[in-house]
């Protein structure tokens, strides 16, 4: 590791990680210099400590790996926040890189997230946000995949067609 002990790593994690202010660029960069040297637990152990949850620790593992040849726009990418950051890293490397970056100061994250799939965007969009207790979001996800929402991962694509059309059966009713 260079010139850091592992316990100055430790120690520097944890500090960023408490911080309010966005600092996941050199969080990342701090994770993937312990996770070079530390055992699985003891990297679980760390993260943990610091407040952080593995599969976070992972995703800015990621997005550090993936930045780290265009750190001279560090700046830039701090201000874009680590959703857009994340979904830029996850273009890299096939993708260019400066026309990405311009693109995503200019737009929002759901725009970016359009313009990386390489879908039409929908004009003027408009996002709810629900909060659901465990059983009303078990009641919703399996309306939603009866509806032609399928799952990815641990959550649910195709959505808002399915809850556009749970309303509409509300409505009809």
């Amino acid at each position: 590791m260079s010139l850091m002990t592992i316990s100055q790593v430790k120690k520097r994690i944890g500090l960023l990680a408490a911080q309010q202010e966005d600092t996941f660029l050199e969080l990342g960069a701090q994770l993937i210099k312990l996770s070079a040297v530390a055992s699985g637990a003891m990297f679980k152990e760390i993260v943990s400590r610091a407040g952080l949850g593995s599969r976070k620790a992972y995703y800015l593992i990621n997005i550090a790996e993936k930045l780290r040849p265009h750190m001279r726009y560090r700046a830039r990418l701090q201000r874009l926040g680590w959703t857009k950051c994340q979904m830029l890293a996850a273009q890299l490397p096939r993708a260019n890189f400066l026309k990405l970056l311009e693109y995503a100061e200019a737009h929002t994250a759901k725009e970016l997230e359009t313009f990386v799939r390489r879908e039409t965007p929908s004009g003027r969009a408009r996002c709810v946000l629900l909060y659901f207790t465990e059983s009303q979001y078990r009641q919703y996800e399996k309306a939603a995949l009866r509806l032609g929402a399928r799952r990815r991962g641990r959550g649910l694509v195709d959505k808002e067609a399915a809850t556009i059309r749970m309303s509409r059966t509300a409505l009809r009713t």
